[in-house]
């Protein structure tokens, strides 16, 4: 006997959790799936085998910080894919690697049996939906209250100022030649 889906005996149900990590510039998303009361080997002649379609939908823009209350059905599929099920349990989609800021939200969808209505989760559910937003690198704050370059007239000698005390050399040494050829002068000059 062939049952429609509408009198199937079995009503799954899938609950789902979102989870992201960032890494930098990278976020990883993946969604654990938890699917009760499929049917799936519930009987001798039941299905055994069946299959969950996911999709990630995504990215749209946050608003004040929070994917809460987004209009979902105009987001992009960012990935999908199916996960073969053999029973009930708990399943998880592969890693999806994002770039984009945004939100993303998962939905899952296990098809009817013979046995199995369908069932579908909904986009934008708080524990499908997760907010990406990359670990950009902070540039140091600049100090607010830099040191002042010194000025010149300020500081010891520290023989840096070599060219000032060659010049002020040079010009001792002739001075001192000057003095040195007067005197001599005065010398010659005076009466022996």
């Amino acid at each position: 006997m062939f049952l429609t889906p509408s009198s199937a005996p079995f009503r799954p149900t899938i609950k789902t959790e979102a989870t992201l990590t960032v890494d930098g510039l990278l976020g990883v998303i993946t969604d654990s799936i938890e699917l009760s009361d499929s049917g799936l080997t519930a009987f001798e002649g039941a299905p055994t085998e069946n299959s969950i379609r996911w999709v990630l939908h995504g990215p749209l823009a946050a608003v004040d910080g929070s994917c809460d209350g987004l209009d979902w059905s105009t987001a992009p599929a960012h990935d999908a894919g199916a996960i073969e099920v053999y029973e009930d349990g708990t399943f998880t989609t592969p890693a999806v690697a994002v770039t984009d800021e945004g939100c993303y939200t998962y939905t899952e969808q296990l098809a009817a049996t013979a046995i199995s209505d369908t069932t579908v989760t909904e986009p934008g559910e708080a524990a499908e939906t997760v907010l990406f937003v990359p670990d950009r690198p902070v540039p140091p704050d600049p100090d607010p209250d830099p040191t002042p370059a010194p000025d010149d007239g300020d500081l010891p000698y520290t023989g840096s100022q070599s060219l000032r005390l060659l010049g002020a050399g040079l010009l001792a040494v002739l001075a001192g030649a000057m003095l040195l050829a007067l005197s001599r002068r005065r010398e010659s000059g005076a009466p022996r």
